[in-house]
C-alpha cells in the first residue's frame, strides 16, 4: 500500500465512471416509468441514482487503486497488470534504467525511447543483478543501466 499513489477519490476517472453509473440509473428509472412499473416520483428517482451512481463508482476505485501490482517479463518485454489495466514495455524501447529506493522500498526506474519514465517498486527480496541481467539481455546493449542511483 505504501507503494501506491495517492488515494484521489475526485479523479477524472471516478468522475467519468459516476456519470456512466448516473446515465445508467436514470435510464433505468425512465425506462420502469415509462412500462409503468415505476411507483417513485422524478425526484425520489434523481435522488436514488445520484446516491447510486456515487456509491458504486467510489467503491470500483477503492478496489481498483486496492488491488496489487503484478510484473512480470516475457519474450516481447516488461508486462505490469494492475486491476483491469495492462501496460507492455517492449524490450527494444528501454533506453535506460536505474534503481532507487522510494518509500523505503526498491524501484526500478525505466526510461524509454519516448522519454516516458516508468516507475515500477519492486518487492524487498527481488534481486537486482537478475533484473539487470534479464533487461541487459533483453534489451540488448542500447539499454544503459545506472546502478545506485538514488542510495
Amino acid at each position: 500500500m505504501r507503494a501506491q499513489p495517492p488515494f484521489n477519490p475526485f479523479n477524472a476517472a471516478v468522475g467519468l465512471s459516476f456519470l456512466g453509473w448516473l446515465v445508467f440509473f436514470l435510464l433505468l428509472f425512465a425506462f420502469a416509468s415509462w412500462t409503468g412499473r415505476g411507483s417513485a416520483s422524478a425526484v425520489l428517482a434523481i435522488q436514488i441514482a445520484l446516491a447510486a451512481a456515487g456509491t458504486l463508482a467510489s467503491m470500483l476505485y477503492l478496489i481498483r487503486w486496492m488491488s496489487p501490482r503484478k510484473v512480470s517479463s516475457g519474450p516481447r518485454g516488461i508486462v505490469i497488470e494492475k486491476a483491469d489495466q495492462l501496460t507492455l514495455i517492449p524490450w527494444v524501447e528501454i533506453e535506460n534504467f536505474s534503481f532507487s529506493h522510494r518509500l523505503s522500498l526498491p524501484t526500478l526506474i525505466l526510461t524509454l525511447r519516448s522519454s516516458e519514465v516508468f516507475s515500477v517498486t519492486l518487492g524487498h527480496q527481488v534481486q537486482r543483478s537478475e533484473i539487470e541481467r534479464e533487461i541487459l539481455q533483453h534489451a540488448g546493449q542500447s539499454a544503459r543501466g545506472e546502478v545506485g542511483v538514488g542510495e
